[in-house]
């Protein structure tokens, strides 16, 4: 059973706003009077149409994982639901770690006045771009929320750092140009770099970012295989963009680096985190995971890890990367942690 709601946040500039998300709770837990592990507070990976958000009805994995005996809240983030026709705030950790945050505290106090039967534990889990914001709610939890514990974090093959993403897209390809694209518009929206698209964007693309992107009614493989229609990244961004030494291109950087998890914040030492990358990742390099690996350890966490290969080449042929391939295993991973620790 799905639940939509609306709670209160601040958009990715600073202001007060509304914000829309999902609870999903496994309906026959209720009827049976039994209680509930804690609530599981799922951030969704990259998606594009508004179809794909969870409160409009994109709620596949949180639906299985209410199944574990979970209440599981799932934030649309800026830019999707209920803020559908503002630009969505792509990889912006800050900004989609608020997001999620709030969504968890206003969800809590509904659930606490529904007297749903629970346990106390929270759970944190998303995959690519969740991964990201899984790791940005830690830091919000770590620097504002000394009350809240959570049990235990998932986070998946995330962009800790789009610089280390972006040191490997311009040598040359990439099996996503549409989060290129995506990031490139959101980081320049939303820190308000004030460049024109066609600074950093090429035609097609540029003169159809309307239409393809902020339409919204796009998925990742429309836009890839049936518009974008190449991977090289000389194809798609300026040579502005390529040119480490450029103006344009240091400060893009400059605000990637703003935004970046592997610094700037201490994460709170009772922490309990697994990180997950496939070291075949064709979309987030896996350097991601060694520094934020190494920035855990380097504050005292010891994170569980599992870095390896979980994606195969013949995949490509259907038009799937490795990056999404792998997302499988690592949402098997938290279910099994789920039914060993409960």
């Amino acid at each position: 059973m799905n639940y939509v709601f609306n709670y209160p946040s601040v958009d990715p500039f600073g202001k007060p706003c509304t914000l829309s998300g999902t609870i999903t709770v496994n309906k026959s837990l209720i009827s049976e009077g039994k209680p509930f592990h804690g609530i599981l507070l799922y951030n969704h990976f990259t998606i594009y149409a508004t179809t794909q958000a969870p409160s409009r009805g994109a709620v596949e994995f949180p639906t299985g994982a209410a199944m574990t005996d979970f209440i599981v809240v799932s934030p649309d983030y800026y830019g999707f639901g209920i803020t559908e026709k503002q630009p969505q705030a792509y990889c912006i950790s800050r900004a989609n770690g608020r997001a999620s945050l709030d969504a968890y505290l206003a969800a809590k106090r509904l659930i606490e006045d529904l007297q749903v039967k629970k346990g106390n534990d929270l759970v944190i889990a998303g995959y690519s771009e969740g991964g990201q914001t899984t790791m940005a709610v830690l830091r919000e939890i770590s620097e504002r929320h000394s009350e809240i514990k959570v049990k235990r974090a998932f986070a998946g093959d995330g962009p800790y750092d789009i610089n280390s993403m972006f040191d490997v897209i311009t040598k040359g390809t990439t099996e996503m140009p549409s989060t290129v694209c995506n990031v490139l518009f959101a980081y320049n929206y939303f820190f308000r770099l004030g460049y024109d698209i066609h600074d950093y964007l090429k035609d097609p693309v540029a003169k159809n970012f309307n239409k393809w992107f902020l339409s919204k009614q796009n998925k990742r493989m429309a836009l890839d295989l049936e518009l974008i229609k190449t991977k090289k990244t000389s194809d798609i961004i300026t040579k502005a963009v390529l040119d480490n030494k450029s103006e344009l291109s240091r400060r893009f950087r400059a605000a990637f680096a703003a935004d970046a998890l592997t610094g700037g914040w201490t994460p709170r030492a009772d922490l309990d985190v697994m990180l997950f990358h496939d070291t075949k990742d064709d979309v987030v390099p896996v350097e991601n995971f060694y520094a934020m690996s190494q920035f855990l350890k380097d504050n005292g966490i010891k994170p569980e890890e599992y870095v390896d290969e979980y994606s195969s080449e013949t995949t490509k042929e259907w038009g799937i990367t490795n990056h999404e391939v792998s997302a499988v295993t690592f949402f098997l991973r938290i279910i099994e942690w789920i039914r060993k620790t409960y």
